[in-house]
């Protein structure tokens, strides 16, 4: 890989998640316990040996650049080895924000070109799925590829129009690929948005864009293109890979992992993180209490449970008084349920408190197929208070504080004790 360098996306907008991305980069979402969805591809780089990587970053970056750093969790700080950090910048007549994957990569140019780069490696920080590259890079180049174009089976239950169609031909070339088409096609093999470029190529398709093109959409002014006139070939991914687009899709996703039905495993499969985020890497282990129960769930360092914990997800730091009951959740850091509080069909930010006897969301119908509606989401740093009930399907702001007589028609007033 010393030849090619590695360009992550990692700063578009998502309007998905609630208020858990109000703050954060989709990105930087906590994801099972103490990692974070962007941990995948960054473990999945160091791990295949590439050298330089630049991650592009433009929503709500803080959290994300605090959690990458300068890279030392993958090993990204040592000798010829680093990771770039590249918001949008101003320059000579250029002001304006990345207007899509094709600018961004566009205005970062240098970066390709000053690491002589023979071959670039276009990925996502919000997939997840745990791939050496090195065979692609092997196929990409023993074919004199333009492109390759990483493919998968659609996962099953998801929206086909969140995908980009390849349809493969003989020996694996690819011979159509469309980005989520409004009618997609009979077969179900899809981009996975790992892209493999030859350099020059893929600088020349960006200055064309730039002299002709509205459009800054990777798939659509770059790849479509090269795939009607070059050489593009698809190298089939058979392990897991997913795309979680929505909170519901999340939510469902770790319904998987906590039964064990997905290939995908952070603990098995040493996905490294930042452990030094809330001191994680010095925490305790879990306590609990002589009357917790504790069923099919994640409990991670930090935390005490004398409650009921079910089918849920606890990060560190969480503290489940007695008689609370937690099913069907996933509590982000240092949160606190106290006692005889019932959270159900919960998702639930850093640094909540959810006071004694409080009773929060519903039971979920069937948390491996979670449907819009079904979850309660609650915001950063918020408190429910004593007693207080909040309905299916709401979300609560960051730093509210609900009592009883919070007005749910008012959102962003400061609710009074």
């Amino acid at each position: 890989m010393r030849n090619t360098v590695a360009l992550v996306l990692a700063g578009g907008v998502n309007v998905g998640y609630s208020v858990l991305t109000h703050n954060r980069a989709k990105s930087a979402l906590p994801f099972f316990g103490h990692f974070r969805l962007v941990d995948f591809v960054l473990t999945n780089l160091s791990r295949s040996g590439v050298n330089n990587v630049g991650v592009m970053i433009q929503y709500l970056p803080g959290s994300l650049i605090d959690h990458i750093g300068i890279g030392r969790a993958w090993d990204f700080d040592s000798t010829n080895r680093r990771i770039k950090l590249m918001p949008p910048f101003v320059g000579m007549g250029r002001t304006d924000w990345y207007r899509g994957s094709a600018d961004a990569i566009y205005r970062n140019m240098d970066f390709i070109q000053n690491n002589q780069a023979h071959d670039v490696l276009v990925v996502c920080a919000d997939h997840v799925y745990c791939m050496d590259y090195r065979p692609m890079l092997n196929l990409h180049r023993e074919r004199g590829a333009d492109v390759t174009i990483m493919t998968t089976p659609r996962p099953q239950g998801t929206d086909p129009r969140h995908y980009g169609y390849v349809t493969v031909g003989d020996r694996g070339r690819v011979v159509d690929f469309v980005e989520k088409p409004s009618q997609p096609p009979e077969h179900d093999v899809v981009s996975t948005g790992v892209y493999l470029f030859r350099a020059d190529l893929l600088c020349d398709r960006l200055y064309d864009m730039q002299r002709m093109s509205s459009d800054h959409h990777l798939p659509t002014v770059v790849v479509e293109p090269i795939v009607r006139e070059g050489r593009a070939f698809a190298c089939p991914f058979e392990d897991d890979w997913h795309y979680l687009p929505d909170i519901e899709s999340y939510v469902a996703f770790h319904q998987r992992l906590l039964r064990g039905e997905s290939t995908i495993s952070p603990d098995h499969d040493s996905v490294l993180t930042d452990l030094r985020d809330r001191d994680l890497g010095s925490r305790p282990a879990p306590y609990f209490g002589p009357l917790s129960e504790v069923e099919d769930s994640l409990v991670s360092p930090g935390c005490v449970v004398e409650g009921k914990v079910v089918r849920s997800v606890l990060s560190p730091g969480v503290h489940v008084a007695p008689k609370a009951v937690v099913r069907d959740s996933i509590l982000f850091h240092d949160c606190f349920v106290g006692q005889g509080a019932r959270l159900e069909g919960v998702v639930s930010d850093k640094d909540v408190r959810f006071d004694s006897f409080c009773r929060v969301g519903a039971p979920l119908p069937d948390p491996a197929n979670v449907r819009a509606g079904q979850l309660t989401v609650v915001g950063k740093s918020a408190r429910i208070m004593q007693g207080v009930v909040i309905e299916v399907g709401r979300e609560v702001p960051i730093r509210q504080v609900v009592t009883r007589e919070w007005d749910w028609n008012m959102p962003g007033s400061i609710a009074r004790l």
